[in-house]
């Protein structure tokens, strides 16, 4: 779908001189953003949505959805600020505000966490009252306030639903599903001893495996913080593979916070 801008009746109020003084800032604007050469470059995946986004993420994504739909009444999302305005823009984008109140097969989605209100928390434990729930925390720190004491709230009433135990499980089942960890079902490619006294280059491997487009775009993420190897940051952008890093459970390679490739000795 392409969009097209109308400036037909932009005359009366922008000149055509205005335009044209503009168009030099507009055009280095636009050449930073395409060549991602710009400071902040590690944050323009959107310049390429839809075509090109994370498809094991989204693969992931759509797997939990299935799961939360299948497994509870009520899904409660659980954060403040960007940490929770994001799904509930998109959920409020794609349904309504009204969506709790129609007809559906799917649970029903509050918002919980994004105040200190001891009435608004009560009334959605009164809400949850003979229904299964699913809990979604969204903290980067986990040291908010306000989400902080909304897990807390909501953990207690889980494990006195389900008990002790079985909430531990749901906890440790939704770190794998949501990426909390690595999935069980990491991509793997075998690199043989041939292959590796070729090129032993690790951004030639990240980019081969489709993890970065071109090694130039590995070199990038390195550059910007985004590339692991189990959990220790990559600085060395000459990194290179050896035989012993790839025997046993191989080398686990992670892309920005969910994308993982695992490479072993063939």
């Amino acid at each position: 779908m392409s969009v097209r801008l109308n400036a037909n009746y932009l005359s009366s109020f922008v000149s055509a001189e205005e335009l044209t003084n503009i168009q030099p800032q507009v055009t280095l604007a636009h050449d930073l953003l395409t060549s991602r050469e710009g400071a902040g470059n590690d944050f323009l995946g959107w310049t390429t949505l839809p075509v090109d986004y994370d498809k094991e993420e989204f693969a992931r994504i759509k797997a939990a959805a299935e799961k939360i739909k299948k497994s509870c009444d009520v899904f409660i999302a659980i954060g403040i600020g960007g940490s929770y305005l994001g799904a509930r823009a998109v959920i409020e984008f794609c349904k309504s505000p009204l969506y709790n109140n129609t007809a559906k097969d799917t649970p029903d989605i509050y918002y919980a966490g994004n105040n200190i209100s001891a009435f608004a928390i009560d009334e959605l434990l009164k809400i949850c009252e003979g229904k299964d729930i699913c809990i979604n925390v969204i903290s980067k720190s986990g040291t908010t306030t306000e989400p902080a004491i909304a897990f807390r709230v909501f953990r207690e009433l889980l494990e006195k639903q389900y008990g002790e135990e079985e909430a531990a499980k749901a906890q440790a089942a939704a770190k794998a599903l949501f990426g909390g960890g690595a999935p069980a079902d990491v991509p793997t490619t075998e690199i043989t001893a041939e292959e590796l006294a070729a090129d032993a280059r690790l951004i030639a491997y990240v980019a081969k495996t489709g993890m970065c487009k071109s090694n130039g775009e590995a070199r990038k993420t390195i550059q910007a913080g985004g590339l692991y190897i189990g959990d220790e940051k990559v600085t060395d952008l000459d990194f290179a593979i050896t035989a012993e890093m790839l025997e046993g459970e191989g080398l686990l390679i992670r892309k920005g916070k969910k994308s993982y490739h695992r490479f072993v000795k063939k």
